[in-house]
Parts: C-alpha cells; sequence; structure tokens
C-alpha cells in the first residue's frame, strides 16, 4: 500500500467511515503517506448510509432527473451503486463491451 501511495500520489483516498469503515492501521499509514507526500492528499470518509436532501432545482424536468429513489443512499452497496449509475445514464450503452458469445 506504501509503495502504491507513493508511486501514485493520489489526490483524494475514499476510506469507508463508521463501524465496519477503514481499519487504524490502514487510517494511520494514510496519514503518514498524507504528511509525507509532496502533493496534498485529502482523506474522505463515506459513511455506511448517506443522507441526500430533496432536490430544490426550478426546472420540474431537472428536479425530478436529480430526485433519488430515497434520501438514504448506501454507497458502498454495489447493486445500489449500479443501479444509480444506469438510472442517471452514466454509462451510455455505447460503451457497453460487444457480446463475444457470438
Amino acid at each position: 500500500m506504501n509503495t502504491l501511495l507513493t508511486t501514485f500520489g493520489p489526490s483524494e483516498v475514499l476510506i469507508q467511515g463508521g463501524e465496519n469503515g477503514a481499519s487504524s492501521e490502514l487510517l494511520s499509514l494514510l496519514k503518514s503517506a498524507q504528511s509525507t507526500s509532496s502533493r496534498s492528499m485529502r482523506i474522505e470518509r463515506v459513511n455506511d448510509t448517506e443522507m441526500f436532501p430533496k432536490s430544490t432545482a426550478v426546472d420540474p424536468a431537472i428536479r425530478k432527473q436529480m430526485e433519488r429513489r430515497s434520501s438514504h443512499v448506501k454507497p458502498w452497496d454495489v447493486d445500489e451503486t449500479l443501479q444509480e449509475l444506469h438510472r442517471r445514464g452514466y454509462y451510455p450503452r455505447s460503451s457497453r463491451k460487444a457480446d463475444s458469445s457470438g
């Protein structure tokens, strides 16, 4: 991990917060890399559950597009994250891999 951090020098590292979050050893390693890095590196905690308020967009179409199914989001839940990425169209259909079975 230390080699990875010193070789690539990320500007931001996301770690899981909360009860099942990053270990104290990992956090210590990240803080050490942060203090010795020539570039600034942010360490951000993402909680098991995050709350997002309702959209306040003036345009109803934009507001509807911005709304999530629930104000409580679980960013570490793979299925929920993929559903949101597809719902919002982050990956266009043209980016899908071609079917190699045929």
